[in-house]
C-alpha cells in the first residue's frame, strides 16, 4: 500500500538541502520511498531501512544521510 498524501512532508520535500546530519521521521521515509509508514517499520526491522532512533518519548527518526544511502542502493539495485 502507498502513501496517502501527495503532498510530500516538507523534510522529505526540501531532502536535498538537509544536511546527512539531519534526522527525519516516518512520514518523509514512507514518502520518499513510497510505501505505508506500516511498510517503513516493518523494513527497518528487517534491515532493508537502517535502524533509526528514538529522538524523544514519542519520536522516532532516521539520519538523513542513511536514508540517501538506501534511497541510492535501491535505485541501484532497480537498474541492475
Amino acid at each position: 500500500m502507498a502513501h496517502k498524501s501527495t503532498t510530500p512532508p516538507p523534510s522529505a520535500e526540501n531532502l536535498d538541502s538537509l544536511p546527512d546530519s539531519a534526522r527525519i521521521g516516518v512520514d518523509a521515509v514512507a514518502w520518499l520511498f513510497d510505501v505505508s509508514e506500516n511498510t517503513c517499520w516493518r523494513w527497518a526491522k528487517g534491515g532493508l531501512l537502517p535502524k533509526p532512533s528514538k529522538t524523544g518519548p514519542n519520536t522516532t527518526t532516521w539520519s538523513v544521510g542513511e536514508i540517501r544511502a538506501s534511497l541510492a542502493a535501491l535505485t541501484k539495485n532497480q537498474a541492475a
